[in-house]
């Protein structure tokens, strides 16, 4: 499936958006849940209901993170949401498809306020893991020059909910692939667990365990 956000940048009106340093401001003042809730609010209330008032025009331009990400992640109304997403005009959107969009605005903030300092906190999470999928391990494996059943032998255990495997950690419970100046040695075809975060997902604590989410997590 292609990134969303690759897709949004093909857009020469999508991609125009940025957050200002006000609104960048106002995210680190609010925090990311408190923004998450506004999000929440706005599409229930704007775009959620079959027929929104106003459709097309209900999206403000400026004055609220959100607005901007809806515009330019193409939710800012449900023509956008059915021409970019195929979401059907007319119809309510359930709860499953308001947290979808939700979650696509909040990835595009995270985006625009998070820098990564590349500190390998988010590799040394004690008792974390690293699903893997089959494809993943494949991609991991011909990177590394290692056949598959080896490299499932050799660097990869069943997950402790025994569906599926994780990636071996460090006794110390750091990820294997993390070098001594905080690199990742896979980088180029580290798991989707590792690419997507913060950005797609993250933890209760992830605030606390990530400096560079401290600021912003509220």
């Amino acid at each position: 499936m292609t990134d969303p956000f690759v897709r949004l940048e093909r857009s020469a009106f999508r991609r125009r958006f940025r957050l200002s340093e006000e609104l960048r401001r106002y995210v680190a003042e609010k925090g990311l849940a408190a923004i998450r809730r506004h999000a929440e609010d706005f599409v229930r209330d704007r775009l959620a209901p079959a027929h929104p008032y106003n459709d097309g025009r209900q999206t403000p331009m400026k004055g609220h993170p959100v607005f901007l990400a809806q515009h330019a992640t193409a939710t800012c109304c449900r023509g956008c949401l059915n021409r970019w997403w195929h979401v059907p005009v007319g119809v309510p959107l359930s709860p499953i498809q308001q947290r979808k969009v939700v979650n696509l605005i909040m990835a595009w903030i995270l985006r625009q306020v998070f820098a990564c300092r590349r500190c390998g906190a988010c590799c040394r999470i004690p008792d974390g893991i690293v699903r893997v999928s089959e494809g993943e391990i494949s991609r991991i494996a011909a990177f590394l020059g290692k056949d598959e059943e080896a490299f499932i032998a050799a660097e990869t255990e069943l997950a402790p909910d025994r569906k599926g495997l994780v990636l071996k950690s460090r006794p110390d419970g750091a990820c294997a692939y993390l070098d001594g100046e905080n690199r990742c040695r896979i980088h180029p075809v580290k798991p989707d667990k590792c690419r997507t975060f913060p950005y797609e997902w993250m933890n209760p604590d992830s605030g606390r365990v990530c400096p560079a989410l401290r600021d912003i997590c509220g």
